[in-house]
């Protein structure tokens, strides 16, 4: 895998789908997944979202969590002329049960918004919990939304602040836009106008 990594990153293509398909013959999971990301992307090869969505889900099934995360995507997007938000939901599920945040904050996302899946604010404030508690900067920002607003859970400003401020620290520009509101209202924080000033700033900077 490191080798066909390697060919991959130096963009010679044909070295790494030789690589990667000789693996994938020999099911190796991450090398399934490897052969779709260079069908969707196009590296070397035609682009083919059908045959991408196909190695994607071969490698889910194999427990390739960014596998089922990709072909999710897909499918919600519709991108191969075939739209399947059920199976794609049940894809995110599965990485998310594994651990995966990206699933975990998109499922997390999907209930709060009732898209693909009923509204449920309890199992949104649930999925972007366990996404934020890995360092994901948008669960920790959609997760200080919900403290503050007692979706999902009871009010809190501190918390909200406190999950804010950690999304804000990767420059999130929402949480920055979110915290800059937090300390202008002092809500969860004593009232600062110049950290707010200073927070819708960085925020304006990183929208760009």
């Amino acid at each position: 895998m490191e080798k066909g990594a390697a060919a991959l990153e130096e963009k010679n293509f044909n070295k790494a789908y030789r690589i990667f398909s000789a693996l994938a013959d020999e099911n190796v999971p991450e090398a399934v997944f490897a052969l779709g990301t260079m069908y969707e992307n196009g590296f070397g090869l035609p682009q083919d979202l059908r045959r991408a969505l196909k190695l994607y889900i071969a490698s889910a099934r194999r427990g390739v969590n960014e596998g089922a995360y990709r072909a999710a995507m897909i499918l919600i997007k519709g991108d191969t002329g075939h739209k399947d938000p059920l199976l794609a939901v049940k894809l995110l599920e599965e990485a998310a049960e594994r651990g995966h945040d990206k699933s975990q904050y998109k499922l997390g996302f999907y209930h709060q918004a009732a898209k693909y899946v009923m509204r449920d604010y309890d199992k949104s404030f649930a999925y972007y919990t366990k996404a934020a508690a890995q360092g994901n900067a948008d669960a920790q920002n959609k997760l200080g939304l919900m403290h503050a607003a007692g979706k999902g859970t009871m009010k809190d400003y501190e918390e909200a602040v406190k999950w804010l401020t950690m999304a804000a620290g990767q420059r999130h520009p929402e949480a920055l836009y979110n915290l800059a509101c937090m300390y202008h209202e002092g809500k969860g924080v004593k009232a600062d106008l110049k950290k707010a000033v200073r927070l819708f700033k960085l925020a304006m900077k990183a929208y760009g």
